[in-house]
Formats: C-alpha cells, sequence, structure tokens
C-alpha cells in the first residue's frame, strides 16, 4: 500500500513537472512569434497567453507580398490587437476586398526609409478603393499613429492614406494605366497593378470608420506636389465615417480632401508644416467641428502660402462638360493663427491666410471663427469675382456666413487684414460685410499679457479663452468662449443647410460645458 502510494506521488509529479515545462514552452514560444524581429509577423492571432508584444509589419519576409519599390501587399483581412505595439514598415497596402481592424488603444509606430535594411520606403498605412479600417478607439483609449523613434519629428514616416470609390474631378493621365477622366493616381505612391487609384460614381462609398485616432509626426516630400500628408483622403465616400482625429506636426498637409463626399466631425490639425486642411479636386463633403493651431516658426513649416486652410477649385482639370469643382462646406471651424494673444514669439513670413480660395473653389465656410493670421480670408483672381453676397446660398458661388474673424493689432501683424482679393492687392471688406451673410470682423489694437483685455488684445475683442493660444507651447488649447464680447454666442445659423449638427454658437466650441478635447487629444511635442 506506502509503495503504492509513493508510485502515485511519483505520477503527479512527473505530471506536474511535464505540464508547467510545457507551459513555460508555450510562453517562450509566444514571445518568439510577438518579437518578429525575423521580419514574421503575428498580427490577429489571440492566444490563451496574454503577452504585450512588439510587432512588425510590412518587413520583407512576412506573410505579404513586398516589392522592390516597398509596396506590401496585403491580400487577408488582419486585426491589432490591443495590448500590443506594432511598428509599420513600407507602403503596408490593404487591398481591395479585405480590412484592418485596429482595436482601441494600440500604438501604431512607423518607420522610415533606412531605419532597417528592410525599409525601402518611409512607411504608409494605404487602404485601398475597396478596401476597408475599422479603427475606433474611445475617449480613454485613443489609437495612436506615430513615428518610432525616441526623438520624434515631423517627417519621421510617411502617414496614412485612404482611397475611395467616391466622384472626383481629375482628368485621365496618359502616362499611368487604369486612370480616366474621373479616376486618378494619388500622389505619394506608386502605382503597382493599377492600386493607388481613386475615383468612381460611388458618392457613398464606405471605406470604413476612423473614430479617436491621433496620427502624428507623418508626411514625407516625395517631390514638387508630391507628396504624403497626415491623413490623405483619395475619392472616399459619405458612407465613411470620421470623427475625433487630431493629426499633429505633419510635414505637409494636416488632411488633404482630393475629390470624395465624406463627412467629418470633430477633427483637429496642430501644428502642421503646410496647410491643416486642404480641400481639392471636387471634395463636397461636410465638415464640422474643427480646430486648427498653427506653429508659428518652426524648422518644418512649408513655403508660402501657408494657411489654416486652402481649397482648390482645379479649374485645370479639362474634361468636357466639366463644372464638379470643390464644393465643401465647412461649419463650426475654429482657425487659430500663428499671432498669439500676448504678440510673443516671431511669426513665419511665408504665412498667409486663415483660409484661402484658389482656383476657382466653391467651398462654403459658415459659423467659424478665423483669429491670428495676416489675412483673414484670401481669394484669388476668379473666387473674388464668385463671392456670393445674396440673401440665399447659391451652390456654384463662395458662400462665407455667420462667421467672425480677429485681425491682429498692426504692431504685431503688418499688413494685417481680414479679407484680400489677389486680383486687387486690396480687401473685400464690404462684400464680407453684407448683411444678409451677418459676417463680423473685429480688430485688436494691442497686446498687454495673457489675460482678456476688453477691446484691446485679441482675447478681448473676440472673447475666448486666452489658452486658446497654449498649444503652441504644448499645451492643450482652451478656445472655447467665456464671454460675448465678440459676439459669438448665440449668433451661428444654419438657414439652408443640411448635414450639420444645429448648434447656437460660432467656431468649434460651446461656451460653458466640456471640451470635446479632453481625455483624447495630445499636444505635446
Amino acid at each position: 500500500m506506502k509503495n503504492l502510494l509513493k508510485i502515485s506521488a511519483i505520477c503527479m509529479a512527473l505530471f506536474a513537472f511535464i505540464f508547467t515545462a510545457c507551459q513555460k514552452d508555450e510562453i517562450a514560444s509566444a514571445e518568439n512569434s510577438s518579437n518578429a524581429l525575423s521580419g514574421k509577423e503575428k498580427v490577429s492571432e489571440k492566444s490563451d497567453v496574454s503577452i504585450m508584444a512588439i510587432i512588425d509589419l510590412g518587413l520583407p519576409g512576412g506573410p505579404d507580398t513586398v516589392d522592390a519599390e516597398g509596396n506590401v501587399f496585403v491580400n487577408r483581412d488582419i486585426t491589432l490587437t490591443a495590448g500590443n505595439t506594432y511598428i509599420l514598415h513600407n507602403y503596408f497596402r490593404i487591398q481591395s476586398g479585405f480590412s484592418i481592424t485596429i482595436e482601441s488603444g494600440v500604438h501604431v509606430e512607423g518607420a522610415r526609409t533606412g531605419d532597417s535594411a528592410g525599409d525601402l520606403v518611409a512607411s504608409a498605412l494605404v487602404i485601398e478603393r475597396g478596401a476597408q479600417i475599422f479603427a475606433e478607439g474611445n475617449v480613454n483609449e485613443p489609437i495612436v499613429f506615430t513615428s518610432n523613434k525616441s526623438s520624434k519629428f515631423p517627417g519621421d514616416w510617411g502617414g496614412m492614406v485612404i482611397l475611395g470609390n467616391a466622384p472626383v474631378n481629375i482628368e485621365a493621365d496618359p502616362t499611368v494605366p487604369g486612370t480616366s477622366n474621373g479616376v486618378g493616381a494619388i500622389e505619394g505612391l506608386p502605382t503597382p497593378n493599377n492600386t493607388g487609384l481613386y475615383g468612381g460614381n460611388d458618392p457613398a462609398d464606405n471605406s470604413g470608420i476612423l473614430r479617436y485616432v491621433r496620427i502624428e509626426y507623418a508626411g514625407d516630400i516625395i517631390g514638387p506636389a508630391n507628396e504624403l500628408n497626415g491623413l490623405t483622403l483619395g475619392g472616399v465616400g459619405s458612407g465613411t465615417t470620421l470623427e475625433y482625429i487630431q493629426v499633429s506636426f505633419g510635414l505637409d498637409d494636416g488632411y488633404e480632401f482630393f475629390g470624395g463626399t465624406v463627412n467629418g466631425k470633430y477633427l483637429v490639425a496642430n501644428r502642421n508644416g503646410d496647410d491643416d486642411f486642404d480641400t481639392d479636386l471636387g471634395y463636397s463633403g461636410k465638415l464640422q467641428f474643427g480646430l486648427s493651431v498653427r506653429d508659428q516658426n518652426g524648422s518644418w513649416l512649408a513655403d508660402f502660402p501657408l494657411n489654416g486652410n486652402e481649397t482648390n477649385g482645379d479649374d485645370d482639370q479639362n474634361i468636357p462638360g466639366n463644372t464638379n469643382f470643390t464644393r465643401a462646406q465647412l461649419s463650426n471651424f475654429t482657425f487659430i493663427g500663428p499671432f498669439v494673444n500676448n504678440c510673443s514669439g516671431v511669426v513665419n513670413g511665408n504665412y498667409s491666410s486663415g483660409v484661402y480660395f484658389r482656383d476657382d473653389s466653391d467651398e462654403d465656410i459658415f459659423n467659424s471663427v478665423i483669429i491670428g493670421f495676416p489675412n483673414g480670408i484670401r481669394i484669388n483672381d476668379a473666387g473674388a469675382a464668385n463671392f456670393n453676397t445674396t440673401s440665399s446660398l447659391v451652390a456654384n458661388m463662395i458662400d462665407v456666413r455667420n462667421t467672425t474673424i480677429i485681425v491682429p493689432p498692426s504692431a504685431q501683424s503688418s499688413p494685417s487684414r481680414a479679407t484680400l482679393a489677389d486680383n486687387t492687392g486690396a480687401n473685400f471688406d464690404s462684400a464680407f460685410f453684407t448683411p444678409a451673410l451677418n459676417n463680423d470682423i473685429r480688430t485688436a489694437i494691442g497686446c498687454t499679457g495673457d489675460n482678456i483685455v476688453p477691446g484691446v488684445n485679441m482675447a478681448g475683442v473676440s472673447g475666448l479663452n486666452p489658452n486658446a493660444w497654449r498649444g503652441i507651447n504644448n499645451l492643450q488649447p482652451d478656445a472655447r468662449p467665456i464671454n460675448n464680447s465678440g459676439g459669438l454666442i448665440g449668433s451661428a445659423s444654419f438657414t439652408g443647410l443640411s448635414g450639420f449638427d444645429v448648434v447656437t454658437y460660432r467656431g468649434a466650441f460651446a461656451p460653458g460645458v466640456p471640451s470635446w478635447l479632453d481625455g483624447w487629444t495630445d499636444w505635446t511635442f
């Protein structure tokens, strides 16, 4: 009996030893596969063993084909799992018919050309026509796309590109296979096997969801008019969701809309190198609640003209019978320029305007605030003759209504103007002031510290919180109106508009309630 008990005890100990050894082997195996230093990728698998890992995406030798130009052809559905950090390499291109799902809290860090032998180009996440992205963070766990460098800087990686099948005002390029009138090749990317194309005939095309997402230190300048932006949107349709997105410290534009019909809300552009919001090639979506914060004189800033919003009608697209110029509608934007409330700092001489209308653009601006730019609104030759001053909205004209321009003091910006028409070199304040438009111009006359000084500094004439300018100091700005000295509260109007949330205030932020920036945005450099 004692021998039997001894044998039983030995067997039980042996079983425990074998089970423990197997567990250790499982953990070691999972860790080895997660490290992916050999280029093999563990992407969507969720094992029973919870391990936080650093996982490479897009290196040669992984599960996706990589060609000599750095194009990574992803012909599978993948999920990036919370708790892991992913290193993005090369042009990681989700192909038509497939999707990428990114869980809340995931960090994706972009690599640059030459970071390793396998980094052939600056990394970018590309959602091709017919593919989809589902990146849904939340206010406490945003999804973050950033640089993989310990010391981060604008242009550390390429950015995000989403391509869709919505209408675009572009003519065929005979040098690029697959293009036609209405279908173009996106700038900044090669087009192997008819990838990199955008545009089509489906205004309601759905490329997925971006919600509570930050994109930082992106942008790549390949050549003149050939760049990757923080977020590039080509022919993206209105079935796509863009909400609560922050693009910061990009080397080129923050957001660039190449045609398409996609709508967006709660969009932040923070200290990007070129324009914060750039609308081109017949873009006709609606954007509401947007914040643009400009840097004063960062070394990454682009050449003249620097703007909060640049809109291009692209009337040089010679498509027979085409009248599909840019007709975006923006409401409740706050554009905070490089001139600050206390007049401190040196401002780059390449700054132009809060909003610049070019090439016969028909974009509309409603219920917005433009503050601290050399020119509040600038219009080129074609646009100046196309500024609507009638009481009704006109589809093929520029409508700017219920919008306030705050002009910095002349001691800080000279010249400083509310409006400028390129064709005359003079302002068009009288047209802007047409009573039916309900626009307003307020001019600061001095600089007296960081506080509100009624009737004197920009905070005093606008009623905005003096902390509206904190973004340039790596702190979250507070651009809520705290009094009505600038007439921003109770002066919005949505008459004749559709597709917008109806609110009573001008600018991006409601007075007296928490800011929608809280919790998910980041302002540190």
